[in-house]
């Protein structure tokens, strides 16, 4: 039996009080993580609203074990007021690691620190290798639905200055470890730049596997030596069957006792078959007094589509934070 849990949280907006608030910080590599080469700049925006008459500035600081990193790089703030969007980079210019991006909001004249947070991030700064902006082809790394002994295709950008050159590779983890039924590719010998591609995937099983983190290896020319390495977090459950494009066709305020109705694509494997279920979940368990629609037995692939509600005798109102998907 495949439990795939598709977990939605909102959290829109880091506000210290009423009156600024920093909102939809989006980097350009939204997995936070890579290899940077020293002056390479990691990109990524906010947007921002001020009540302060006078505006603010905002820094965001690259910090490394509490302090901010040595040869840190980052971008200047103007005067603020109102609302809209900024533009950010941060960086170094000596090799080292940052580990946290701190956030200051400061008045005009810098004398008095408004409020501040930090976002963690893994980055390491090189002299000579750069790997970054790993991304699938098909699936979302957040949540993904995937087949045994199916390719998940991926590509990345890289500059390898390393003398000889290097190789990358990405293998699927679980747990702490190396998925036991994993497999993977390696890079052909890379220098210069470019973008370089690969693949993970699962050898069938009998038990479903949970792909939770994606390792990234540099190595030198003859796979022997390690020069840098680093994890991605991932979601991906592999399995028998896959189900993706899961969409909510209703409203997301609905009464109680009016249906929330989903569909979703399903693909079997070859002479499998199954039901598939749809359940609200409310803060890990099921969501109470819900009730939801039956499901018929499928095979091959096709599109589908479901329903769950609470009941509307509960008398209380229910957040749904949550949808597991159970076949």
């Amino acid at each position: 039996m495949k439990n795939l849990l598709l977990m939605v949280f909102v959290f829109l907006c880091f506000n210290a009080n009423a009156l600024t608030e920093i909102c939809n910080i989006q980097f350009d590599d939204p997995h936070r993580a890579g290899i940077y080469q020293t002056e390479e700049h990691i990109e990524f925006s906010f947007d921002y609203f001020t009540d302060e008459a006078d505006g603010i500035r905002i820094f965001a600081l690259p910090y490394f074990n509490g302090i901010v990193a040595p040869g840190g790089l980052s971008s200047p703030s103007a005067i603020l007021t109102g609302s809209g969007s900024k533009d950010n980079i941060i960086g170094a210019n000596v090799t080292g690691q940052i580990d946290e991006i701190y956030f200051k909001v400061f008045n005009p004249d810098q004398t008095e620190l408004l409020y501040s947070f930090f976002i963690p991030v893994h980055y390491i700064i090189t002299e000579d290798i750069s790997v970054h902006h790993i991304s699938f082809d098909d699936i979302s790394s957040n949540l993904a639905s995937a087949l045994t002994d199916v390719e998940l295709n991926m590509t990345y950008q890289y500059q390898m200055d390393y003398p000889g050159g290097g190789r990358v590779e990405t293998k699927p983890r679980s747990n702490g470890n190396v998925t036991t039924v994993g497999f993977w590719q390696g890079s052909p010998l890379l220098t210069g730049d470019g973008t370089g591609s690969s693949f993970v995937g699962v050898l069938p099983s009998e038990t479903n596997v949970h792909i939770d983190e994606l390792g990234v290896r540099v190595t030198s020319e003859d796979i022997f030596t390690t020069l840098f390495e680093y994890y991605i977090p991932v979601n991906i459950y592999v399995s028998n069957v896959k189900v993706t494009d899961v969409q909510r066709t209703t409203t997301n305020f609905p009464y109680l006792g009016d249906e929330s109705d989903y569909t979703y694509n399903y693909e079997f494997a070859s002479g499998e078959e199954g039901r598939i279920f749809l359940r609200p979940f409310t803060r890990g368990s099921l969501s109470p007094e819900y009730s939801a629609g039956g499901a018929a037995l499928v095979s091959g692939s096709g599109t589908d589509q479901n329903y769950f509600l609470i009941k509307d005798d509960t008398g209380d109102n229910t957040r749904i934070d949550g949808v597991r998907v159970q076949v």
